[in-house]
């Protein structure tokens, strides 16, 4: 059905975040955001959401190399830090119905918790949780030292739980990011119960989206993915393209099947059917917003492709857009992104950021994305409420 993936988790290859994690770390129970305190630390929840359509064989190296771009502006903050780091594929199945690849609901949203087959166990190089019913890294570094739930480096970690997720089928990035953290602004409230207590409430909250592909998030009821050649004569070849042809306008119009340019993409399908319409990016966007008594406190970036030009071209498996940027010297091509950079402008600036996934001619990639986002990360703290320092030190 899919274009060739890879499993999205490999775009998290991550270098060391802090100097000094080393894994003698002691793992204490996560600090607290019931009070908050001045002389406490920061807390930061960090959620990446990964694309079940990323070819990763390029942006692991990459995301290697640079994620230190990222980090070293929170080393530069020189205060006490909590941490959060939670891993969620795109994988909310395609609808209502199945396939080899598509189980109905997916992942549903379940913060990534199995390990890559290959991971080490605890010890030197670490990565994986000492207790494999927790759901999230946590790290800390305040007065008691740094502290973790998990072995080893947190790079080690966040590459091992990033390569176990399995690939899914249909990017659905915004519906398993709604999935994800609804609910659990409300303690004991989260939709997907598994979730409980990544999100915290004197903490910001940070979401990076990663992907190569638009967002085709369709609700469970939804029809656009039905396989049956029947279906094909209406909704089109079974491809992604139809993510584009019920999810996206050109000019206010449907963005057709014939080869050539499109102009004026936004959001949008007026069609009336229910069943086939993608989840509203601003629904998302307003429930992220509500998870915080201050929206000021939520930071979306997207790291995708640009969502210009749009240029359809016909294929053998029927009409699909041209990339438009490849990055690694060609290898990993990203389609336009146009759905993900309507869905950051519903943040503003500076709690939105798109980033394109790759510039022309630009082999190496990721350095300067991260490097954006760390500073903006910075820019959300400053000012922000710190836990009280009896629960960060439990």
């Amino acid at each position: 059905m899919w274009r060739a993936v890879r499993a999205a988790s490999c775009t998290l290859a991550l270098l060391s975040l802090f100097p000094g994690c080393s894994p003698t770390r002691t793992s204490v129970p996560d600090a607290g955001a019931k009070d908050a305190g001045p002389d406490g630390p920061l807390a930061l929840d960090l959620l990446f959401v990964l694309s079940s359509t990323l070819d990763a064989s390029i942006a692991i190296q990459d995301l290697s190399n640079y994620f230190p771009q990222l980090t070293h502006h929170l080393e530069a903050l020189g205060e006490p830090l909590s941490l959060h780091v939670g891993i969620v594929g795109s994988d909310m199945g395609a609808g209502r119905f199945e396939s080899n690849d598509c189980q109905v609901g997916g992942g549903r949203g379940a913060l990534q918790n199995t390990p890559a087959s290959d991971c080490p166990n605890p010890g030197p190089e670490g990565g994986v949780l000492l207790d494999p019913t927790d759901r999230y890294l946590r790290w800390s570094r305040t007065s008691a030292g740094d502290q973790a739930n998990f072995a080893g480096p947190l790079a080690n970690a966040l590459l091992c739980y990033a390569r176990g997720l399995d690939a899914g089928c249909t990017p659905s990035l915004l519906g398993s990011l709604a999935a994800a953290l609804e609910g659990c602004e409300v303690e004991g409230g989260c939709r997907q119960p598994l979730n409980e207590g990544f999100l915290r409430r004197e903490a910001a909250l940070a979401v990076v989206l990663v992907a190569n592909d638009d967002d085709c998030s369709v609700p469970r009821e939804s029809a656009i993915f039905d396989p049956s050649p029947e279906a094909r004569s209406t909704l089109g070849p079974y491809t992604l393209f139809r993510c584009l042809k019920f999810g996206v306008l050109c000019g206010g119009q449907p963005i057709g099947d014939e080869a050539g340019p499109r102009y004026d993409c936004e959001p949008g399908n007026p069609n009336p059917d229910p069943t086939l319409q993608l989840i509203s990016g601003t629904d998302v966007a307003r429930s992220l917003k509500g998870l915080k008594s201050d929206p000021r406190r939520v930071y979306v970036a997207a790291i995708a492709g640009p969502p210009t030009p749009v240029l359809i071209e016909a294929t053998s498996n029927g009409p699909y857009p041209q990339p438009t940027c490849e990055a690694g010297g060609g290898f990993l091509p990203a389609s336009p992104g146009i759905r993900l950079e309507a869905f950051v402008r519903e943040f503003g600036s500076p709690n939105g950021r798109f980033l394109p996934f790759c510039r022309e001619g630009e082999y190496a990639q990721f350095a300067w994305q991260l490097d954006q986002v760390g500073a903006d990360l910075v820019g959300l703290l400053a000012g922000a409420p710190k836990l009280s320092p009896a629960a960060s030190e439990k």
